[in-house]
């Protein structure tokens, strides 16, 4: 199974179970868990501080939307046009702070 394929498998499974990919981070309580369509579908335990529980929430949007081959909310492709303009203007802004010369 090539890993398109693989991508495309796991995303029809949170779609037959009713939470499709992207799944993002609820900002309000920083451990619970969204599907695409903004359905509660996991949460962090809180067995640490809610810096920890909120990062632990992240990395299981980023494993899952990973697994599915899929960009979460409001992210960039990496060759987005808008993406690269900013990355242009970042870079450009960091060369002048340190002294440096956009090329």
């Amino acid at each position: 199974m090539t890993p398109a394929e693989s991508s495309q498998t796991f995303r029809a499974y949170l779609g037959a179970l009713g939470c499709p990919a992207p799944w993002a981070v609820v900002e309000r309580s920083g451990r619970m868990i969204v599907d695409a369509e903004g359905k509660p579908c996991a949460s962090a335990m809180p067995v640490a501080s809610v810096a920890i529980v909120h990062e632990r929430a992240e990395i299981i949007c980023s494993a899952v939307n990973a697994m599915a081959g899929v960009l979460p909310a409001g992210a960039m492709a990496p060759l987005d046009p808008a993406h690269l303009d900013a990355l242009s203007a970042e870079t450009a802004h960091f060369l002048r702070r340190v002294g440096g010369g956009a090329s």
